[in-house]
């Protein structure tokens, strides 16, 4: 496999699209059965899958920051930061699969707390 076929760099690819709002570049990085777990959902398919990806890249800032990242065969471990609109660092760690240049599944998970006061704080502005 080319380095730009590299689990590690499909899941960066994936996240700055989808961080983006490039969801066509994301869904071309996901395979259509992706499994994705969060400590509130369990989600089968990609349809489902992106009607709530695109829901939620509504509550972040468009843009990520890798803090660390770490790669065994196909299985990848991301920490890294989403951002509230105010700025606000927002922790995530995420585990991935990629199997032939899809990611086959995905477990994210984050601060509840940090997120929720940031919906919050977005509530009281609008």
């Amino acid at each position: 496999m080319t380095a730009d076929g590299a689990p590690l760099n499909i899941v960066s690819r994936y996240q700055d699209a989808w961080t983006s709002g490039d969801f066509e570049t994301a869904g071309q990085l996901v395979d259509g059965n992706i499994e994705f777990r969060s400590p509130q959902q369990y989600i089968v398919g990609a349809s489902d899958f992106f009607t709530m990806l695109r829901e939620f890249a509504t509550r972040v800032a468009p843009r990520w920051q890798l803090v660390s990242a770490t790669q065994a065969d196909d299985e990848i471990l991301v920490l890294y930061h989403l951002f509230s609109d105010d700025g606000d660092a927002l922790a995530c760690a995420d585990h991935f699969r990629v199997r032939e240049g899809k990611i086959v599944s995905e477990t994210l998970v984050f601060d509840g707390q940090a997120f929720a006061a940031a919906a919050a704080q977005r509530a009281t502005t609008n």
